[in-house]
């Protein structure tokens, strides 16, 4: 089931989810409207202390810090929480779906 894992109108943290049972994160993203917002895909283990994870698009490898609209596999393997972070936020809305497989 898809869920909405992040609406966001400024800088911030998403709740992370429970993605200890999951191998893959199926991410959506929809309106960057600006080429100054970032969204970092982050992981945990313990829930505590996050760190970056590569998202793989279809059209190419990401790195952290260049996700644009799209769709985004992360592999979260032996992971057991997956955030975005919302950074140098301008204008806009950015919708960010997560779904777990």
């Amino acid at each position: 089931m898809m869920q909405l894992f992040q609406n966001q109108q400024g800088d911030g943290d998403s709740p992370a989810i429970d993605t200890s049972t999951a191998n893959i994160v199926g991410v959506q993203v929809m309106g960057i409207m600006n080429k100054n917002a970032r969204i970092h895909f982050e992981a945990s283990v313990n829930g505590m202390q996050f760190f970056p994870v590569v998202a793989i698009c279809p059209r190419q490898i990401i790195s952290p810090d260049d996700v644009m609209s799209g769709l985004y596999r992360v592999d979260v393997s032996g992971l057991n929480h997956f955030r975005c972070r919302i950074s140098d936020y301008q204008t806009g809305t950015i919708n960010v779906f997560a779904q777990e497989q």
